[in-house]
């Protein structure tokens, strides 16, 4: 849920990424989605077969092709559950959507073909567990849990490299997992992991690289703060929980912006 955003990476062999309302080449005709103006909800053609009548979800973004299969997301509009992820079946005489939907409610997916079928790979629930995956063999989908693995930007690199990236990403980082513990503990890593399920990309605050991120089922209530020292590599954690006062982790002579306002709220 990161949410803003939705990045996706595809094996290039198997699959293709879609236009997000088509239109669509398949066996069946031609795929789109079309907004029902009266019940402010979408829906999906293929040709002339309508799926998602009657709002059945309010909106359908196409997402990934491998031939005449295709990977939907599906939205209600709520903040704590932005998207959940069918498949599409787009042939002659077998027009379907794949139920029930599946998905950890983040976003962004990576998608690839294995031996076991098409597998669709997102953020876990928990941060702590790292990543999850649904595969497809063509019957139904299963799930699998990845684990953490290595963030994009690893503790030895300069921070300016998590310019543009989020925080919910450092948070199932592996190797990223001692140093926020040593800092935070295990309980309140735990609780880092949770308050940025939602994550706004690090920015440049003077000398620090600062991200942002909340609580999506409660982000008026719990949020988080980490910034990194461009020089130093000093590291601030600031956390805001439900029901508690704020606490930094970190010594600074004077705290970030973002930090600030987390201990003013």
């Amino acid at each position: 849920m990161r949410l803003a955003v939705c990045a996706l990476l595809l094996a290039k062999s198997a699959m293709a990424e879609l236009p997000r309302l088509g239109p669509v080449e398949t066996a069946a005709g031609v795929v789109e989605v079309r907004r029902d103006a009266e019940l402010l909800a979408d829906r999906l053609w293929v040709g002339d077969i309508e799926l998602f009548a009657e709002g059945a979800v309010r909106y359908v973004w196409l997402v990934a092709q491998r031939g005449d299969l295709l990977l939907a997301g599906v939205s209600n509009g709520g903040i704590g559950c932005p998207a959940l992820f069918t498949w599409v079946h787009a042939e002659p005489g077998d027009v379907r959507v794949v139920e029930p939907y599946f998905g950890s409610c983040y976003d962004q997916v990576e998608v690839r073909e294995t031996e076991a079928g098409l597998e669709v790979v997102m953020p876990a629930a928990l941060a702590e567990e790292g990543w999850v995956a649904y595969t497809y063999d063509g019957t139904s989908v299963t799930r699998s849990l990845v684990g953490q693995r290595a963030g994009p930007v690893a503790p030895e690199e300069h921070p300016f490299g998590w310019e543009g990236r989020y925080v919910y990403e450092m948070a199932r980082a592996s190797d990223w997992r001692g140093a926020l513990e040593d800092i935070l503990g295990a309980e309140r890593y735990r609780a880092f992991g949770r308050l940025t399920t939602q994550s706004s990309p690090f920015e440049r605050d003077g000398e620090w690289i600062v991200g942002h991120g909340c609580n999506a089922g409660f982000c008026a209530g719990e949020e988080a703060v980490i910034a990194l020292h461009v020089s130093d590599r000093r590291i601030l954690i600031a956390l805001r929980e439900r029901d508690k006062e704020p606490v930094v982790f970190g010594e600074a002579a004077v705290y970030p912006q973002a930090i600030r306002n987390i201990l003013d709220r």
